[in-house]
């Protein structure tokens, strides 16, 4: 804009202003309204109140309204008040501003969904299946097999004699999958164990190679053992190892929180209520009970040089609660968790009361 243009607009401020002059370049008139803003919003409320007053009763504005509204403006729609020649034309600026104030912001949500996404966890490669050490053998031609993607034991289908540490019901696993000694021209195709055959394949292969990987994300059935299956035209052998795998945000089993790699809490969902577990990453409580705290303490057992028969805080019934020390037990640990419920263990730790009872008896 020129310095032609821009001159007049700075003297009309200064003529509507009664405050001294200041210096200002008369390049910069929104500087000037930011500068003079309190005395301008002053004046023009004192201007426009007694008009806002005789508006409609959904359209008007106090003094002290009228005040806030004006106050909150942007130097330019502030300045394009002091040019307005009637309240309708105040209310225009005003009514401008306000949709400029609900227009939608970018959050949290726009730049992932909580209800939708993963989250990866990543293992040491670990082999959970290879046909060739099966007694079915290799994939049959045209023949869907199935496959655990979850299990204590993979070395019933030619895997490593452990879970892995894959949980169960994850969404999808990040596995590299073989190829080996393919009897012909083919691919082998890979999915979830609920879900229908796709059209195109994993991993390809051809005769003359001994063995074929790639790099795939597979999905898999979370409620039934993240089962999947595999299928091929021709017959070949079928290995997979695991690198890691995809589940909702959160933990379905329990969330820790851990320092130096030890958990020192536990979060363990429960529909109607959750259980709270702090102290040793020996504490627990026991499948089916719900509502039970352990505040802290706890040992793996005779982990500290300074004290015997130091054990886990454990809470076995319902709504049990352990204050603290060590090898304490809340409950009956009679095989249900509802016959002795509520039971309280302040802290310190079994075998000292018993000692001290003990004690109390000799002195009697």
């Amino acid at each position: 804009m020129s310095r032609s243009v821009l001159a007049p607009l700075v003297v009309a401020l200064s003529a509507l202003l009664v405050v001294p002059q200041i210096q200002a370049e008369p390049t910069a008139p929104l500087f000037v309204v930011e500068q003079q803003r309190s005395a301008l919003v002053t004046r023009l409320a004192k201007q426009w109140s007694d008009a806002f007053a005789l508006l409609p009763k959904e359209r008007r504005l106090d003094h002290e309204q009228l005040s806030s509204a004006l106050w909150a403006l942007r130097a330019d729609r502030l300045f394009a008040v002091t040019l307005a020649g009637d309240a309708e034309a105040v209310e225009a600026v005003l009514a401008d501003a306000k949709r400029d104030a609900v227009k939608p912001r970018v959050s949290t949500k726009a730049l992932g969904d909580p209800t939708a996404d993963l989250t990866y966890t990543p293992i040491n490669p670990c082999r959970i299946l290879d046909t060739r050490a099966t007694a079915a053998g290799p994939l049959a031609a045209n023949v869907a097999r199935t496959f655990d993607g979850y299990s204590t034991n993979f070395a019933p289908q030619g895997g490593t004699a452990s879970g892995c540490g894959i949980p169960n019901g994850v969404a999808a696993l990040a596995m590299n999958v073989y190829a080996v000694n393919p009897t012909n021209l083919g691919f082998i195709k890979v999915w979830p164990a609920n879900a229908a055959e796709p059209a195109v394949s994993t991993v390809n292969y051809q005769t003359g190679l001994v063995a074929i990987a790639t790099g795939a994300l597979v999905p898999v059935d979370a409620a039934s053992s993240n089962r999947f299956r595999a299928k091929s035209p021709a017959v070949v052998d079928f290995v997979a190892d695991v690198v890691g795998y995809f589940k909702a945000p959160g933990d379905a089993a329990g969330l820790d929180i851990k320092v130096a790699g030890q958990r020192v809490m536990r979060y363990e969902p429960n529909a109607i209520s959750p259980n709270v577990i702090g102290g040793s990453p020996a504490n627990n409580v026991t499948a089916g009970v719900r509502g039970a705290t352990i505040a802290g303490g706890g040992t793996p057992g005779n982990s500290d040089p300074d004290f015997p028969l130091e054990a886990p805080n454990r809470v076995t019934d319902v709504y049990g609660t352990v204050g603290g020390g060590y090898g304490n037990r809340a409950g009956d640990d009679a095989g249900t968790a509802l016959d002795a419920g509520f039971g309280t263990v302040g802290g310190g730790s079994k075998k000292h009361r018993e000692r001290g009872c003990e004690h109390g008896r000799r002195g009697l």
